[in-house]
């Protein structure tokens, strides 16, 4: 068999089944010189600024932490927008789109951001990301509160709900009720979310209840999450619909399900992440299916653009692997953990190797404004707000999972 290890092609290629152990401490650059008195960091003008630059790490931790000053350096940036939703590199300009979903994953990331390294600056920008959305909520008139869509909740739910396990913050506990009670309002016994709710705000729902039982230990969040999970257990064969894309799952709603599993095992839990998994890691390119370097680890593009080089989805399918490799973990599946130990650890080099680097961006009409953003496909350098915050959640989960590396925070928390 050909042996799993990539060529020097830059930061982070090392053996996959013997990688080096590496340590991330405050030496590293970026970095944000708050003011002292913590009383002004709401008032602080956005973005913040940052000092220093790449320092060269080839280390996971550093490539999140770089991904995650992009989302800084952004905040505030753009058209109409409280983020900069999409940055064109070459001519410094913005779109004048708008998501609140993409925005809120970015806000999400810099909460996981805060969690890995501790710096207060993240903590900072996600707490002005939480507020800035807090401002356009609709309280309907059952009591719950709904942030334009269930997407645009549970995705608020979800920051808020990590921003105060990490601090310690009351301040959103009236929302975080309000938000609760309409997801559950959403959920029907059987599993079915209500008319009008797409897919993907169905499997957002399962990271929400989650981080809402985890707040408030009402087990009503709980329940509901495993008729979710269960209703999409026995839908598994809706390719049409429900697992049209199997990984966009897996993002969502492998890591709720894998804790569930570890209050309520069900043989149902591993059955369904272990069909999504499966599915995700079949398409990766490797040393067993390609002979080109720049492919290597990378997933497949979306159909049906499969044979093209890998994209923005990459970031959204490593994910979805390094939490079906925690549920091989709990199941003692030694040969799944096998394998979906590999492609993590493929893909998360892949993803160094496509990150915006010192030296890389010459041409771009403001060189180092990108760093550490990732880009929407090969030909196209475009950094959409939501690929840097996904690919930063991802990349941290293998090196926690897997025990890669070290750093001052306790992200991932199981």
């Amino acid at each position: 068999m050909i042996a799993l290890m990539l060529l020097a092609c830059g930061p982070g290629d090392w053996d996959v089944e013997d990688p080096p152990h590496y340590v991330y401490d405050d030496s590293k650059t970026p970095l944000v010189e708050l003011p002292e008195d913590a009383a002004t960091w709401d008032d602080l003008a956005l973005p913040l600024e940052q000092t220093g630059g790449d320092n060269g790490d080839e280390s996971l931790t550093y490539t999140f932490s770089l991904a995650a000053y992009y989302l800084l350096r952004v905040q505030n940036q753009g058209i109409g927008s409280p983020a900069g939703l999409e940055y064109q590199p070459e001519t410094g300009e913005w779109t004048d789109d708008d998501s609140l979903g993409r925005q809120l994953m970015a806000v999400i990331s810099l909460v996981r951001a805060f969690d890995v390294t501790g710096r207060s600056e993240f903590e900072v920008g996600a707490r002005h990301g939480i507020r800035a959305h807090l401002e356009d909520i609709e309280v309907l008139e059952d009591g719950s509160w709904k942030r334009t869509s269930m997407g645009g909740t549970v995705l608020l739910t979800i920051a808020m709900t990590e921003h105060a396990r990490l601090t310690g913050a009351v301040d959103w506990n009236a929302a975080i009720d309000g938000f609760g009670a309409y997801v559950l309002s959403q959920i029907d016994s059987e599993g079915r979310m209500a008319e009008g709710a797409s897919r993907l705000q169905a499997q957002q729902a399962h990271k929400a209840l989650w981080n809402l039982w985890s707040h408030t230990q009402d087990a009503a969040y709980l329940d509901a999450l495993e008729v979710l999970g269960h209703y999409h257990y026995e839908n598994r064969d809706d390719t049409d619909d429900l697992f049209e894309y199997p990984y966009l799952y897996g993002l969502w709603a492998a890591e709720p399900l894998v804790s569930l599993y570890s209050l309520r095992p069900a043989d149902w839990i591993p059955e369904l992440l272990f069909y999504v998994g499966d599915e995700v890691v079949a398409k990766q390119w490797t040393p067993l299916n390609t002979r080109e370097e720049e492919r290597l680890g990378g997933f497949y593009a979306n159909p049906p653009n499969e044979d093209g080089p890998p994209n923005w989805s990459h970031t959204l399918k490593l994910e979805a692997t390094a939490d079906c490799w925690r549920m091989a973990q709990a199941v003692f599946d030694t040969e799944r953990m096998r394998t979906y130990r590999r492609a993590a650890i493929l893909g998360a080099q892949y993803m160094q190797r496509w990150q915006y680097r010192a030296g890389e961006m010459a041409g771009f009409d403001e060189p180092g404004f990108a760093l550490g953003g990732l880009s929407l496909y090969d030909d196209d350098p475009s950094i959409r707000l939501d690929i840097p915050a996904h690919g930063g959640v991802a990349i941290m989960k293998v090196a926690g999972y897997l025990e890669l590396e070290s750093w001052p925070g306790a992200y991932p928390v199981p």
